[in-house]
């Protein structure tokens, strides 16, 4: 097994669970330049950090974005003018996270319904429907495999996170087939097999959206790892480890015809980037 480096992570350290009463203050979704959100797609990306600081360098100088104070913490992040996510200062909404988590958003038209049917099917709700001022109700879920997604219910007039930054999604699970058939169960959500071995793959509102691959990860716990798509690949892998970062796993062949490599950066968050098609490596 190989060693991400990082410890497995408790629940609490993310920010966005119960252990804080402190709500982050967040976008609505409709100032997003996606596209329409739909149940079952990955509508939005909260980096949950210990050191924000730390963390605006590094994405910074190597993906060109920008942050901005959004209360005392949270910040928004764009790609120039685009929102791309944001990012919780885990320090002030309760224990100290370890290290850092990309969490990500899949969005939903009937919450309390599907939250309902996924804890009757073994997921774990770690923090209930909870009003979220300009977003609205939003919930932390724990899959059967432990790994973590919010999920967001979808108000009128709700887009979905920009296809130009986040252009794939990978959920490292120690039993991708359970993961992908659990998944499937979600509005909007369907599954297939997905190449060679064990790997599956995720319909999110009826387009190919994400992949389960075997977490090969000893130290790590399950979890969904988003992909950012790049140019110059090859340059901005010589930057993570200036930049404190690490490259984790080298380039290897992608999705369609990019090359992908997996990262942490600075503070333990896996991201996983890839060449963009027609794009120079």
């Amino acid at each position: 097994m190989l060693r991400l480096g990082i410890p497995l992570m408790g629940l609490c350290a993310f920010g966005l669970a119960s252990c804080s009463s402190q709500a982050p203050v967040v976008p609505s979704l409709a100032s997003q330049s996606g596209a329409v959100a739909k149940s079952g797609q990955v509508v939005w990306h909260d980096l949950i950090t210990p050191d924000p600081a730390q963390a605006r360098s590094f994405y910074g100088e190597l993906l060109g974005w920008s942050f901005s104070d959004s209360g005392s913490s949270y910040s928004v992040i764009r790609s120039g003018n685009e929102i791309v996510g944001g990012m919780v200062d885990g320090r002030k909404l309760g224990a100290r996270p370890r290290s850092s988590l990309w969490l990500v958003g899949i969005g939903t038209g009937e919450m309390d319904a599907t939250v309902k049917e996924l804890r009757s099917k073994g997921a774990t709700v770690r923090q209930e429907p909870t009003e979220v001022p300009e977003r609205g109700r939003t919930a932390l879920i724990e899959d059967p495999e432990k790994a973590l997604f919010q999920l967001i219910e979808l108000k009128p007039g709700a887009r979905r996170s920009s296809s130009t930054t986040w252009i794939w999604h990978e959920l490292l699970s120690a039993d991708p087939k359970a993961s992908a058939d659990w998944y499937a169960q979600i509005d909007g959500i369907g599954s297939r097999s997905f190449g060679s071995g064990d790997r599956r793959q995720l319909t999110l509102a009826g387009r190919a959206g994400a992949s389960i691959s075997k977490n090969p990860f000893e130290d790590t716990r399950n979890t969904w790892v988003p992909v950012v798509g790049v140019n110059g690949l090859t340059g901005k892998l010589a930057k993570v480890d200036q930049l404190g970062g690490r490259v984790v796993l080298p380039p290897s062949e992608g999705f369609g015809d990019g090359k992908i490599a997996l990262i942490l950066d600075p503070s333990g968050a896996p991201l996983i980037l890839q060449q963009k098609k027609g794009g120079q490596s």
